[in-house]
This record gives C-alpha cells, structure tokens and sequence, in this order.
C-alpha cells in the first residue's frame, strides 16, 4: 500500500513525463533483438498526484478493503466479477504470511 512513509513520489524524475516512444538505447531490450512487433500506442496517464481520487489510504480503510474481500463483496478498479476472479487465482496459492500487490 501506498503510505505517508512511501519513497515512490520522492525520487527524483530525469523528465517530467514518460517517454512517448522507446529510446533507441532500450529498443533491443524491449524488442527481443527486433523479434517483437511495437506498435506505437501512448497513454498519458499522469494522473496520480493531480486527480487521483486518493493517494493515500489509511488503515481503516485497507482493513474494510480486506473484510469486503474475505465476504467476497470487494468491487475492487474494475469491477466485482474481475476482482472475484482474481482473488479465486490468488486462493489456489500459498499467500498465508505474504504480501501480495495486484496491479
């Protein structure tokens, strides 16, 4: 979870948007050697710090996250039949005792 201790917006950025296209160091590496088609598809999605609806979550209500989860009520990003399914993939594993993060 995202908390008040989190580094993740404290970094230093080297631009202040994501690249559009793959630099021309990295496109091997995102190719396999030129083996994989890309296809140019960009999505601004710098959202979080201007318009997410909530940045931080407090532990109130990641425990009544977790509670809807367990009663199987949890509607989750997406919808209750994704986050359902999701969450029967994750029952078939050992995850008593882990931290998980679903992105």
């Amino acid at each position: 979870a995202i908390t008040r201790n989190s580094t993740l917006f404290e970094a230093q950025r080297e631009t202040s948007r994501a690249p559009s296209r793959i630099p021309s160091e990295l496109s091997d590496d995102y190719t396999m050697r030129q083996r994989v088609l890309v296809n140019d598809w960009y999505h601004d999605e710098s959202y979080l710090l201007d318009t997410a609806r909530q940045l931080l979550w407090t532990r109130a209500q990641l425990a009544e996250q977790e509670d809807l989860a367990r009663q199987n009520k949890l509607i989750g990003t997406y919808d209750l039949r994704e986050t359902r399914s999701a969450l029967r993939v994750m029952s078939k594993m050992r995850l008593s005792g882990k931290r998980v993060l679903v992105v």
